[in-house]
């Protein structure tokens, strides 16, 4: 097999340089793994079983990790990384693959830290965490280099180089290289890519090196997501090009039956640590470690994972469209189509038939990036036929550019708090699209969805309501301090819960389709609130006696004390400005009610000199 060395060392610099500029830039050691979730999930069992020896009941080896962190120590609620077993005892809540590919470096990060004096050698300090996630990039690299070695025998070098650098850099897959490093899917790419090429090598070199490398492959993907067990698919349906070659396949596994038992038990033994691990904290062989998380596979959300701004696969890798499109050219060199036909619709309905389909914790959606390496092969027919003519080889390289660029600004927005993919809407991501920085538009936009027009292109029409609780009121709970500006405010109690600011009819006071309403206030809060979705908002609704029409809202905490208008940010004990612009539906018709009003929920909200004002 003839390979073009010269141009891979090329991309693997090029690759190589830009992850670990990346890796140092962004410094997740500081979060990534000692702030719990996934991250430590999938690494907590090793200081578990070589430090602290409680992996049949974790204690210490979760607690230790937050002195690291600015949080209280504390066991996981329930749902979280440590569900409780029958038994009593704390089990893990992943699968230990990921942990087995990590140990090589947590043995490195245990001698650094041995070594020097600076650190304790406790799973956590920095040379644990920075050994770990550096890994990460190592085991990317090698299923980088499997890849293009698969390519290369493929399609031409120059194509082999385009779409492992498109793959790598202009994808969500650079995310788990060097942002989230310490998740599942960057080993899973690698896998997937070992388990390609191995299956290639094989059934055009058959010996024996190469089957056991599939089956090591295929069982650690199984293990760390035993959904991926349709991974199978790629050494049993790769080359099945038409019934003679299905004929000639099973004829050779019958003269090759012991590969196959070989493959099969390798395949099994990968399983095995798990059933222990299973077996030895919970007291049974098998353990639902997610109790009360499951699928629904009446409902699955395809579209949505895979356009919406909320954390959908191709909104966030958009250059992936092309992979699609070269699916078509399988129907012509149809070595890999059976695969990709069994994987990839099997693993898009599965995924997105998740309870929480988006997939917090990452950008985009994560649980496509594994497949990236089967991906490949269409996105590469798709890049050769661009390069079939010189304009549309230009072309190639203005979206190979545009991708990489794309993704490389929004990963910055993500990092610095601008871009937060898994809770975006599609006016939020329109707000701070481009964007260097965070806007009080932009803030509100990921509250209500509801893009913020330019005022200056409207006209003030008039006054719905004007608060400013003066004149005493029987009816109100008004207080003498704090206050914004006058002698009183309007106190809201979550025993309230809801305070109307204004309700009516639209025709009655002139509102129709396409009018805009400006809801303001300023608001004033003691303690800032937990968890950010359930803080005091300010609602606007629609509805007649068929249902709701339009429900939006904007949220207090974040818009008191944050001259940064960040989405977590938000000073207490101080008065903040409040604004919510909101435009009629086009369904309304008179007889359309209009309600405004703030929720409260947890803790007190003071508001002062309340407004809502109809502007055209």
């Amino acid at each position: 097999m003839q390979v073009n060395y010269f141009r891979f060392r090329y991309l693997a610099l090029l690759v190589g340089v830009v992850y670990l500029f990346s890796f140092g830039y962004f410094q997740r050691w500081d979060t990534s793994i000692r702030y719990g979730g996934d991250s430590w999930g999938y690494y907590g069992y090793l200081p578990a079983t070589f430090i602290y020896g409680d992996l049949h009941d974790i204690s210490d080896s979760y607690l230790k990790r937050f002195p690291y962190t600015n949080l209280g120590p504390h066991f996981p609620s329930p749902g979280g990384e440590l569900p409780i077993a029958e038994n009593g005892h704390r089990v893990i809540k992943y699968t230990c693959g990921v942990a087995i590919l990590q140990l090589p470096f947590f043995a490195i990060g245990h001698v650094w830290a041995g070594l020097d004096g600076d650190y304790p050698q406790d799973g956590f300090s920095f040379p644990y965490v920075f050994c770990v996630l550096l890994g990460n990039l190592f085991y990317l690299l090698l299923g980088g280099y499997l890849l293009y070695l698969l390519l290369a025998g493929h399609f031409n070098p120059k194509i082999a180089f385009w779409t492992l650098l498109v793959l790598a850099l202009g994808t969500n897959l650079f995310n788990f290289a060097v942002y989230r490093g310490g998740m599942s899917h960057a080993y899973l790419f690698s896998l997937y890519a070992g388990l390609m090429y191995a299956t290639w090598r094989f059934y055009t070199q058959p010996q024996q090196r190469w089957i056991i490398l599939a089956a090591i492959c295929a069982g650690l993907i199984t293990l760390i997501r035993p959904v991926e067990i349709l991974c199978l698919a790629i050494p049993l349906a790769y080359g099945l090009t038409d019934r003679a070659k299905l004929q000639e396949r099973l004829k050779f596994w019958g003269e090759h039956w012991r590969w196959l038992f070989l493959a099969a038990g390798i395949f099994i033994l990968c399983g095995i640590p798990q059933l222990l691990y299973w077996k030895y904290a919970s007291g049974h062989w098998l353990f639902d470690s997610y109790p009360n998380e499951a699928f629904d596979f009446a409902r699955a959300k395809i579209f949505s994972g895979l356009f919406s701004t909320q954390n959908g696969w191709l909104v966030y890798s958009p250059i992936m469209v092309l992979s699609l499109a070269g699916i078509v050219a399988l129907l012509r060199k149809r070595d890999w189509l059976w695969p990709v036909l069994l994987i990839l619709p099997l693993h898009v309905y599965i995924a997105y038939s998740w309870w929480c389909w988006y997939y917090i914790n990452g950008f985009g959606s994560r649980p496509i990036v594994e497949l990236y390496a089967l991906l490949a092969i269409p996105l590469a027919y798709s890049f050769a036929f661009l390069d079939r003519r010189k304009w549309t080889s230009f072309l190639l390289v203005l979206l190979t550019i545009g991708a990489i660029s794309l993704q490389l600004f929004q990963n910055w927005q993500h990092s610095k708090g601008i871009l937060w993919s898994e809770m975006a809407n599609g006016a939020y991501y329109r707000s701070v699209f481009g964007k260097t920085e965070m806007s009080y538009d932009a803030l509100v936009a990921f509250d209500s969805d509801e893009m913020q027009p330019d005022s200056t292109g409207l006209m003030r029409q008039k006054e719905l309501v004007k608060l400013d609780f003066e004149q005493q009121d029987s009816t109100l709970d008004m207080v003498s301090s704090p206050v914004y500006r006058g002698q009183q405010a309007l106190k809201i109690t979550p025993e309230q819960k809801y305070a109307s600011i204004y309700e009516g009819l639209l025709g009655v006071d002139g509102i129709s389709s396409g009018n805009w309403l400006q809801v303001s206030a300023y608001c004033y809060k003691e303690k800032k609130e937990y968890p950010w979705y359930t803080a005091p908002s300010i609602v606007v609704e629609f509805s007649d006696d068929k249902g709701m029409k339009k429900y939006r809202q904007v949220r207090i905490d974040s818009k008191l004390g944050n001259p940064g208008f960040s989405l977590w940010g938000g000073e207490p004990a101080t008065w903040g400005y409040v604004r919510l612009w909101v435009e009629a539906p086009r369904d309304v018709t008179p007889e359309t009610v209009l309600k405004v009003y703030f929720m409260v929920e947890q803790q007190v909200v003071y508001a002062d000199e309340v407004s809502v004002v109809l502007w055209k």
